[in-house]
């Protein structure tokens, strides 16, 4: 049973860019909307350290759970010290499927940059040069940028001639 004592935490790197202003609405809905206290802690940059510091301080203050956007495996050991400290850990976005966490909710980055590549290809017809704009060194856009170039490899070996020129 559900108590208005009850937190659950949103840890949230870049929190400040529009794609996340739907997600920390939601969140707060779903605390007015279940009586329970919901938080949204995290760096304002995309800083994998500081994320997980925020996670260890949202362990320090024992919430009911915590819901990350898992976007490096560098989150791991901090998500699973929640796990041990017997709080369920859930990321969204993007996944850290190499913790303990408890589910994942999100697409599969790998997935989303196959089916990218495949619909780029086919409005360039399956030839020209293009370009990768991305986060590189951040787990879940290298598994996307993985993705895309598997995608466009397995076009070129079908006839395509797609250059990817930078990144």
């Amino acid at each position: 049973e559900l108590e208005e004592t009850d937190e659950y935490i949103f840890v949230l790197a870049l929190q400040n860019i529009e794609f996340f202003n739907a997600h920390k609405y939601m969140w707060e809905k779903i605390g007015k909307d279940f009586g329970v206290k919901t938080t949204i802690v995290g760096p304002a940059d995309m800083d994998v350290n500081q994320t997980a510091s925020a996670i260890e301080q949202a362990i320090a203050k024992n919430p009911k759970g915590i819901i990350t956007w898992g976007f490096d495996p560098g989150m791991d050991s901090a998500v699973n010290n929640a796990i041990a400290a017997g709080i369920p850990v859930v990321p969204i976005v993007g996944d850290l499927s190499s913790s303990d966490r408890n589910t994942y909710v999100g697409s599969s980055q790998y997935e989303l940059g196959y089916i990218g590549g495949e619909a780029l290809a086919s409005e360039i017809n399956n030839e020209g040069k293009v370009a990768i704009l991305t986060l590189p060194g951040v787990g879940m856009f290298d598994s996307r940028e993985e993705g895309f170039r598997a995608a466009i490899d397995d076009i070129n070996s079908n006839g395509g001639n797609i250059e990817i020129v930078a990144v």
